[in-house]
């Protein structure tokens, strides 16, 4: 069995190639390239150098993670691609299991970290027992002072990976860092872990994911500029309250807000920016016709478009429930929020009379008709 394995999990680009354990080549460079313009070459390289064709290939291992969000990406965005046109199988990696590697004895904690940013480290801890990888605490991000009091429980404990800012603190008697030649992930490691794997062939090469454990930088501020929807629990009720309080006149009770979770015939959502929740909005669906019941969003931040995905959200969720239509009732008053509905196809199809008991100002009834 031919493997080509591949890392770009850190700032290390390596490739290598191992045949039935044994390694024949590998290729590592941590000069500051980017992966997407030093991968390629390398693995061209390397197979100029050893004479090994890309037919040979049986099957690829890479890296999938944790690690950097782009260069995970990339390394795996090749894997596949080349995976698909050589007809090959493809494996994928954790890259921290694959660090563990690199140190196969007896008798020492193995406790790879990579820089996960803001004072934080990916990490997991790992043991070889007669000869087999034994995971004796799963991956996790973590602090320095978390991680370090964690390895206190150990005798002896060999840091890896990107150990650089946790040697500047005072660590106990017992925690030491490998070698930098040892410490870093190597691509025969990568492929030596795949062994026993199954790998992925035909189009089920592109069902691998990276193996991110937290959000990347970019999904974080997007999240801090977009809305996110989820169902509504009980644990939001207290905000969802004070939203309601603002909001409407008659104001609905905990017991009210508790026996509306337990609806069947309820769906209520609650939108979420940075994962502080800012409106909320519910339907009843009776019949094939789903009846807004309330939509609301914090006061502080109407006008800037929340509102408008909270509806149609709403109306996403009615549809799921198999509403063929969706009707409300708005205040005449209410401009902007007509308009609003407006926007998301609804249509004014009369207006009731006296229905709000606080101005006794009338109710235009809003409808919003599958199309046929």
């Amino acid at each position: 069995m031919l493997t080509l394995a591949l890392d770009t999990a850190t700032g290390v680009c390596t490739v290598g190639l191992v045949r039935d354990g044994h390694v024949l080549a590998e290729y590592d460079i941590s000069v500051g390239l980017t992966h997407s313009e030093g991968l390629m070459p390398q693995l061209d390289q390397m197979f100029v150098r050893t004479g090994i064709k890309k037919e040979e290939i049986d099957r690829i291992a890479v890296s999938i993670g944790p690690g950097s969000f782009t260069g995970l990406r990339i390394g795996l965005a090749a894997a596949e691609a080349m995976a698909y046109a050589w007809q090959c199988g493809i494996c994928g990696v954790n890259t921290l299991e694959a660090m563990a590697y690199n140190i196969p004895v007896d008798g020492v904690v193995l406790a790879p970290v990579l820089d996960a940013q803001k004072g934080n480290y990916y990490t997991a801890f790992y043991e070889w027992v007669n000869g087999e990888l034994k995971e004796i605490r799963p991956v996790q991000m973590a602090d320095a002072e978390m991680l370090i009091n964690q390895l206190k429980a150990y005798a002896k404990v060999l840091l890896m990976g990107e150990c650089e800012k946790l040697l500047k603190h005072l660590l106990p008697a017992g925690i030491s860092a490998a070698p930098e030649q040892m410490r870093l992930p190597k691509a025969s490691s990568v492929a030596l872990a795949a062994e026993g794997m199954e790998a992925l062939t035909g189009e089920r090469v592109f069902s691998l994911r990276p193996y991110y454990i937290r959000k990347s930088e970019a999904e974080e501020l997007w999240e801090k500029k977009h809305p996110v929807f989820r169902l509504c629990e009980e644990k939001d009720l207290p905000v969802v309250m004070e939203l309601d309080r603002e909001a409407f006149f008659d104001p609905w009770s905990l017991a009210a807000w508790q026996r509306e979770l337990q609806n069947p015939i309820a769906v209520w959502i609650v939108e979420t920016v940075a994962n502080e929740i800012v409106g909320y909005a519910g339907i009843w669906n009776v019949a094939g016709e789903a009846q807004i019941m309330r939509v609301a969003v914090r006061k502080s931040l109407r006008n800037r478009g929340l509102g408008l995905l909270l509806t149609q959200e709403l109306i996403r969720k009615a549809r799921e429930s198999g509403a063929e239509a969706v009707t409300l009732e708005v205040r005449e008053s209410n401009l902007a929020a007509q308009k609003v509905y407006e926007r998301c196809g609804f249509v004014s199809n009369g207006v009731r009379p006296d229905y709000y008991e606080d101005t006794h100002e009338g109710a235009v009834i809003m409808w919003l008709k599958k199309e046929a």
